[in-house]
């Protein structure tokens, strides 16, 4: 996952050598089995690189792989596999009261204007 403008988490081109490794997958096994790496990404933040180990884990759980051979029995998967979850944000909320009803900022603004010239 990479970050647009430090805010919208979109998809990106693959996972990185290190978060494989973390996630107990090598990159050739990881590629065998139609997970993209991408040899020239670094990670940013141990937060990201967490979130993805924690991807490939749940991807690697969910994957059956047949061997030569065996007759494949389910059907395949086509579009994103695993599409990124958003968390809605939170917002926190508080009453209004009368003194800010009654606050001006504009002047108050153009007061300390005015003072600090």
């Amino acid at each position: 996952m990479t970050s647009r403008y430090n805010t919208k988490v979109r998809m990106g081109r693959g996972f990185t050598p290190a978060e494989c490794k973390a996630a107990g997958i090598s990159t050739k096994e990881a590629m065998q089995v139609g997970i993209a790496v991408d040899f020239r990404r670094t990670d940013k933040s141990e937060e990201a690189m967490k979130r993805n180990v924690e991807r490939l884990e749940a991807y690697r759980a969910k994957l059956v792989v047949f061997g030569k051979g065996q007759k494949a029995t389910g059907t395949q998967v086509r579009g994103t596999v695993m599409p990124i979850v958003h968390a809605a944000p939170t917002i926190a909320t508080m009453a209004i009261t009368e003194e800010m009803k009654s606050f001006d900022a504009f002047n108050k603004l153009a007061l300390l204007r005015h003072q600090h010239k």
